[in-house]
C-alpha cells in the first residue's frame, strides 16, 4: 500500500534520530568541558571584565550547539535543520529556566544566548548533513 509505514519502522526511525542527537550532544559536552577548563584558567589568571566573561560564555554555548548538531548529523544523515534546532534548544532550555528562577525574569542577554544557540545549532546541522560523512579513525 502506497504511503503505508509500519509502526515499528517509525519507532526505529525516531530512536535512530534521538540516538544521534544524544551521541552528538555527549561528544560535544566533552569538547565543551575542555574549552570551559581553558576559559576558567584564563579567567583566574587574567581577571577579565564581566563583558569579556559574558562573551566567552556565549562563545562556549555557540560552539557546543554547533558541534552537537554537526556530530549528530554525521551520524543520522537526514533532517539537518531540525536536528540543529533541537541541539541548539537542548542547552538553552534548562539555562533559561534556571535564569528565570534565579533572576525572576528573562534577561535580554538570555534571549541573545538562546538565539545564538539555536542559530549555531541550525548552522551545524545544515553543514553536517551536507558534508561528506567523516570517517571513523
Amino acid at each position: 500500500m502506497l504511503g503505508y509505514h509500519h509502526k515499528n519502522d517509525s519507532d526505529s526511525e525516531l530512536k535512530s534520530f534521538m540516538r544521534a542527537i544524544f551521541k552528538g550532544t555527549a561528544l560535544s559536552l566533552f569538547v565543551t568541558a575542555l574549552v570551559l577548563m581553558l576559559f576558567s584558567l584564563i579567567i583566574v589568571l587574567l581577571s577579565p571584565s564581566d563583558g569579556v566573561i559574558m562573551a566567552m560564555s556565549l562563545a562556549v554555548l555557540s560552539v557546543f550547539s554547533y558541534l552537537s548538531a554537526y556530530i549528530s548529523t554525521q551520524i543520522y544523515r537526514s533532517r539537518g535543520l531540525l536536528q540543529g534546532i533541537i541541539c541548539g534548544l537542548l542547552p538553552i532550555i534548562p539555562a533559561t529556566v534556571i535564569s528565570c528562577a534565579v533572576n525572576g525574569y528573562l534577561s535580554d542577554y538570555m534571549l541573545i544566548k538562546g538565539a545564538a544557540s539555536v542559530i549555531m545549532g541550525a548552522a551545524g546541522g545544515v553543514v553536517g548533513v551536507n558534508t561528506k560523512k567523516t570517517k571513523p579513525r
